[in-house]
Formats: C-alpha cells, structure tokens, sequence
C-alpha cells in the first residue's frame, strides 16, 4: 500500500499508518540523532525526507560551530583578537 496522500477519515488508512509506526524506532532514531548527531541512511517508514534534511542542516550548523569555536581558541591562545573580529564578522556576513 502506498502511504502518500492518505485520507484521515478513511479507518483502513488509519490502521495502515498505525501498523507502520514502531514507537522502538523513533526512540533509537531521536537519541541516534539528538545525542550523537548520526545522520540515518536509510529513511524510516516513521520519518521520512524532513528528518534526513533536518539532519544535514544540524549537522552543517554544528561542525561550523566546532570550527568556529576551535579557531577561537587557536586565535585566543595567540591573543590575536583583531583575527577573531575578522572571523567573527566574515561568518555574520
């Protein structure tokens, strides 16, 4: 059975959809994403394209953080703040 474009008011809709879902799997799909930031190959049948897309984004946002924080601590270390305005303004801008 197709799962798109499936009508709520429809019982036999309701109770495929419900079959699909495993409560187990968006348990080890939240902590895998939220606790270790894994991204998920293959898309499950509870989440699909928005998590893998929501991933990446997080995923992008966070190494540029750890980046950007590592470049900190170098430039601090140095004590060369006028580098640290300039990363800081390039990556705003």
């Amino acid at each position: 059975m197709v799962s798109h474009h499936l009508d709520e008011n429809i019982p036999e809709n309701i109770s495929s959809v419900e079959s699909r879902i495993r409560a187990e799997t968006i348990a080890a799909e939240d902590i895998l994403r939220a606790c270790l930031g894994a991204i998920s190959i293959i898309s499950s049948d509870s989440q699909a394209w928005v998590v893998l897309e929501s991933d990446i984004a997080i995923d992008l946002f966070s190494s540029f953080i750890m980046k950007f924080h590592k470049v900190m601590q170098r430039t601090k270390a140095e004590g060369d703040t006028a580098a640290m305005e300039i990363i800081v303004i390039g990556n705003l801008s």
